[in-house]
């Protein structure tokens, strides 16, 4: 655990949130900012910073338990729909630096909105693209 952290220490006092679920890898608690009613966080109890560093036991985990959660939060909040939402590093957002997934429930005209901007790519740029992380999955 990481003193530092705000999750680190919610974990370890307990007191700070209002937790969902909790086992030996992770705590689901709610989020105090949320998107919506109903919106949580499945986070590691053992501090990574992000997911480049996470077990991939944590990680198979971390996601079955998402997946339930996402189940149980569309039935609790009869929500139309789910964002699961996983950010590594400022530039992609990530606001906390202990691994966490965001579960929100989502209603059509809600209001919240992921911004997309797509770019044109050609099949030679893409195949060049796939080899250089199929390389990189080798190193």
């Amino acid at each position: 655990m990481e003193e530092a952290c705000r999750f680190c220490r919610i974990i370890r006092e307990g007191d700070e949130a209002s937790f969902v679920f909790k086992d030996s890898k992770v705590v689901v608690f709610m989020d105090v900012s949320p998107v919506n009613r109903g919106h949580v966080l499945v986070v590691t109890k053992e501090h990574y910073r992000n997911i480049y560093g996470l077990p991939d036991d944590v990680a198979g985990h971390a996601f079955v338990v998402t997946r339930r959660i996402a189940a149980a939060v569309k039935g609790a909040f009869k929500a139309e729909g789910v964002n699961i939402i996983q950010a590594n590093e400022p530039a992609a957002f990530q606001s906390v630096p202990h691994f966490h997934i965001h579960v929100i429930p989502r209603y059509a005209g809600d209001g919240f909105r992921l911004e997309v901007r797509r770019i044109e790519v050609d099949r030679q740029a893409l195949d060049e693209d796939a080899k250089k992380i199929a390389e990189a999955l080798e190193t």
